[in-house]
């Protein structure tokens, strides 16, 4: 069993709200989701989803396989790679998805990573979750999206999170609380981009930006991804935001990159901030 103060959980989906199929394709760019950046077509960045598992979906046809260094399990149990509970699915297609005539997310073209952290109850450890970012690290990812939260402070978690920071990668965690105030970790951390759910949207004020406090809070609306069984999903939470800002970063980081410009991973939080539509 778990000691409580190693654990990490996610919220479970709620099937109730899964599609068959979408009737209108979801051709996603930075704008649809409030972001006032160009949309470009990022590749030859790494993202590293840590979350339930390798997605398996008909919208997916560039995530490399399996069985190639993509993915690992890091879980202590004797679980397969795939993502049972449909997390890790809904949480990559938003980013992912390459099908034009069904879903195709905000940067399909990226090179994609998957660590299994959580198992089919969406619960973990943070040991788990420690691995899943020291891989992420050995694999030079740019940027890595973590759906899971824990109630307690970790040392070696905090050394772990500077030390991917220190090698600008850029950290995108979800929060259950829209209050920075509420303990949850990594999220906590200034070297990690806060990103949750609340009654409106929300962006880190000035001065909170010259305490790296970078937070951006959406309205709790759905948003279409994909789901278990080649299914789609109207997804709630702040897990959807913490793969939202992730695929919108990857364009940030490809143009970058592609003009030569040296960058930190501050600069690429607060060009998120900057260019976030909070008031609609």
């Amino acid at each position: 069993m778990t000691n409580k103060k190693n654990a990490i959980r996610t919220k479970k989906i709620n099937d109730s709200f899964y599609i068959e199929e979408i009737k209108n394709p979801r051709l996603y760019n930075p704008m649809d989701f409030q972001f006032n950046i160009q949309p470009c077509m990022p590749s030859s960045i790494k993202i590293a989803i840590l979350d339930s598992g390798f997605p398996i979906h008909k919208d997916f046809p560039n995530i490399k396989d399996k069985k190639s260094n993509h993915s690992i399990d890091l879980l202590n149990t004797k679980t397969d790679i795939y993502d049972n509970t449909g997390h890790a699915t809904a949480v990559s297609g938003l980013i992912a998805g390459s099908n034009p005539s069904g879903l195709y997310g905000l940067s399909p073209n990226c090179e994609f990573f998957f660590a299994k952290i959580l198992d089919d109850e969406n619960k973990g450890d943070i040991n788990s979750l420690i691995s899943g970012l020291l891989w992420s690290l050995a694999k030079k990812v740019d940027i890595v999206i973590i759906s899971s939260y824990s109630d307690f402070d970790s040392w070696v978690l905090r050394d772990c999170i500077k030390k991917c920071y220190s090698n600008n990668m850029c950290i995108f965690s979800s929060r259950f609380s829209n209050k920075l105030d509420h303990e949850e970790y990594p999220s906590n951390y200034e070297e990690v981009f806060k990103c949750s759910v609340g009654d409106s949207f929300y962006k880190s004020s000035d001065k909170e930006i010259k305490d790296n406090k970078f937070h951006i809070c959406y309205k709790n609306v759905p948003f279409v991804t994909s789901y278990r069984n080649d299914k789609y999903l109207k997804f709630y939470g702040s897990s959807a935001v913490s793969a939202i800002c992730g695929g919108v970063a990857a364009h940030i980081i490809y143009k970058m990159k592609n003009e030569n410009k040296k960058f930190s991973v501050n600069d690429i939080y607060r060009s998120l901030v900057d260019n976030f539509i909070s008031k609609i």
